[in-house]
């Protein structure tokens, strides 16, 4: 999978309860001013598909604007679709 997009910091927030939700164990030697949370806003994920008989297939998910829109390449078919997939 591959995903690309913007990169935002989490609210003071919602860091702090990140961190709180943490094992004892993973917070040990850490305060909750040492941890950081971000936020990918991505724009395109890419999922690769292998085959044995090497028709490889990639599933694209690009956004545009409040919809995504699906696009196929390679295996059997190449399609292209849009439409609202997610809005998150």
């Amino acid at each position: 999978m591959r995903l690309r997009g913007g990169m935002q910091p989490a609210t003071a927030a919602e860091i702090a309860a990140d961190f709180e939700a943490r094992p004892e164990s993973a917070r040990v030697g850490l305060t909750p001013a040492d941890w950081m949370l971000w936020w990918l806003a991505p724009t395109h994920v890419e999922f690769w598909q292998g085959s044995p008989d090497r028709r490889h297939a990639r599933i694209m998910y690009e956004r545009q604007g409040e919809s995504w829109h699906r696009e196929v390449r390679g295996g059997e078919t190449s399609t292209r679709t849009g439409g609202a997939a997610s809005r998150r």
